[in-house]
């Protein structure tokens, strides 16, 4: 008897650990009993645990109450609901990734596309990333802006004829670019080139239409993105091709070139849209295998630039100092505000139409322009994208499972799935209810690693307050003026010793002082703040940008080819090398 209540109680401890090492669920990080949002459908598997291992998902399977969870981090999913990471299509942001990408994080925003890049500073950024130095985004970035001769954009390369353009694709590639950006001034011919080359090369090309080139030509080229709107308008012109005709040189118009030639150019898409174009602009831009970039925020920022909304938004407290002074310039005239007010409202009216009829989205916001603010207005862009009439869904697509196809990275990206890389965001909300709910973040995962809203918030709150302090640059500035250079490098020291936490102190400071001597032509007083700022923050690369210019405006061409001389040993960014190259041409 003894014997048989002692195999019972051996066979029921057995079944027991058994049960236990069944109900047994192990990773590096699990999220249980989640709510998770399949992007593509629409569909919600609810009451799931998510397993993550190393950069992975490993595993989801049902979630059971009698789990036994061992992991380094566990998180509680009840009530929430997880998504794919957020896309941001069309970023500027090498020159301040530091500053920007905690910003992105916070908003649950995983990756970029940068569309301005300074390769060497960039491939710089993404071994940071990946040797885990810094926490960044997926990273995907072009080289800088092609353009015409002269271009809209300083630091452009710049291309007049079509074997130029070939020449310049080919160094972008095999300088590391991921895409070639073309603008608005290249020729059509130049275009068409760049265009082939990029094919032959296997890179994609995007970016501004040039004005020149209808969207017709524009696809058939294989361009892969339309930025802004640009070229959409302009299809459904009455007249479309009397106006590229204009923009190549061919026919002449003053009612569209001369003075203010933008503000005509606005004004013409608007006074000549033709609404019975719209069904043969979405056949073709369905059919084809371009997508539309609108990037709404940006024309709404510009548009409205003298709208304290837009202007005073509270997001603005989490801007670096650097580039709320870049913001300040002075407001356009009345008519161009009116234009592209107009441009931007007749955008908005057939976008929610042209979604309804199977044309590719993405979202972007252009950021680092005036007024858009990154990470938190991907979040108004989505919201944009509802309000001219997508879905919830189709809103979130653009931001997640569409980057990945355009990116033809679904096998890792775009949705919550086993074997694709850990970009997560988890809501407290569903934003298939209302898409605000994408700002309701409890957990960010970037490529497996969690921050939690307490932790995202603490960051916010320090930028902020950071970005609430005194400048440096304002006290020294102030200092230059009234008792000059040497007194104010005396004031840096007395603050970097003894008071630093009272002021924003970084490599930006002494350099916007310096700027600011440099425009008012105070050569030798910029240069002494400059070669200061350069000792203080060797990898700075706007340090020898920035002197290296103000050697060559002071008459110094052997100084400052000795700059970026320096600055091409240290590797740290493109443009010194291209103006020291430029400078050993001529």
């Amino acid at each position: 008897m003894k014997n048989q209540i002692r195999l019972s109680l051996v066979l029921l401890f057995g079944l027991a650990l058994l049960q236990s090492c069944s109900n047994t669920i192990e990773g590096d990080l699990i999220i249980t009993n989640v709510n998770i949002i399949d992007v593509k459908s629409g569909d919600i598997d609810s009451n799931m645990d998510l397993i993550v291992n190393g950069e992975k998902i490993t595993s989801i399977v049902e979630h059971k109450s009698n789990a036994n969870y061992k992991a380094e981090n566990v998180i509680d999913g009840s009530d929430k609901f997880l998504i794919p990471g957020l896309w941001d299509m069309h970023t500027h942001t090498w020159w301040g990734y530091e500053e920007l990408f905690p910003l992105l994080l916070a908003n649950g925003v995983t990756g970029i596309q940068e569309m301005f890049g300074d390769l060497i500073a960039v491939k710089n950024i993404k071994d940071k990333i990946k040797n885990g130095e810094i926490v960044g985004p997926e990273y995907i970035s072009a080289g800088r802006i092609i353009d015409g001769k002269p271009p809209i954009q300083p630091g452009s390369d710049q291309a007049d004829t079509p074997e130029k353009g070939r020449e310049i694709v080919r160094r972008q590639v095999n300088d590391g670019a991921d895409f070639i950006k073309v603008y608005s001034l290249l020729r059509k011919d130049v275009y068409l080139a760049i265009a082939d080359e990029s094919k032959k090369l296997g890179i994609p090309m995007l970016g501004h239409l040039p004005d020149g080139v209808s969207l017709n030509e524009g696809i058939k080229a294989g361009h892969k993105s339309l930025e802004h709107f640009i070229g959409v308008l302009e299809y459904n012109l009455k007249d479309r091709h009397h106006y590229h005709d204009v923009m190549e040189g061919k026919e002449k118009d003053t009612t569209l070139l001369g003075n203010n030639t933008y503000v005509k150019m606005l004004e013409y898409m608007v006074k000549n849209h033709d609404p019975k174009k719209v069904d043969s602009l979405i056949a073709m831009l369905r059919d084809s295998e371009t997508w539309v970039s609108p990037s709404n925020v940006v024309n709404r920022a510009y548009s409205n630039q003298t709208d304290s909304a837009i202007s005073q938004n509270k997001y603005l407290a989490y801007m670096p100092h650097y580039l709320q002074e870049n913001w300040k310039r002075e407001p356009y005239s009345d008519r161009m505000y009116d234009a592209m007010k107009a441009h931007y409202n007749l955008s908005l009216s057939i976008m929610g139409r042209m979604q309804d009829g199977g044309v590719k989205f993405l979202a972007a916001t252009d950021y680092g322009n005036p007024y858009v603010y990154a990470g938190f207005d991907l979040h108004e862009e989505l919201q944009i994208f509802v309000d001219v009439g997508f879905t919830p869904l189709e809103a979130l697509q653009t931001a997640t499972i569409n980057p990945a196809k355009y990116l033809d990275r679904t096998a890792e990206l775009g949705t919550v799935e086993i074997g694709k890389i850990a970009n997560l965001v988890l809501l407290d909300k569903n934003p298939l209810e209302d898409i605000k709910n994408t700002r309701k973040i409890a957990y960010v995962l970037q490529r497996g690693k969690a921050f939690d809203n307490s932790t995202l918030q603490h960051t916010l709150d320090s930028i902020r307050n950071y970005n609430s302090l005194p400048t440096v640059y304002e006290e020294l500035l102030t200092v230059v003026e009234k008792s000059g250079v040497d007194k104010a490098l005396e004031r840096y020291e007395e603050i970097k010793q003894n008071e630093s936490g009272k002021y924003t102190f970084d490599k930006f400071q002494l350099n916007l002082v310096a700027n600011a001597l440099l425009k008012e032509k105070k050569y030798k007083d910029a240069i002494t703040l400059y070669e200061f700022n350069n000792k203080e923050y060797p990898n700075y690369y706007y340090g020898y940008e920035n002197l290296g210019e103000a050697y060559l405006e002071f008459g110094d061409t052997t100084k400052a080819i000795q700059i970026y001389t320096r600055a091409k040993e240290l590797n740290i960014a493109e443009k010194p090398l291209r103006i020291l190259e430029n400078i050993m041409e001529n």
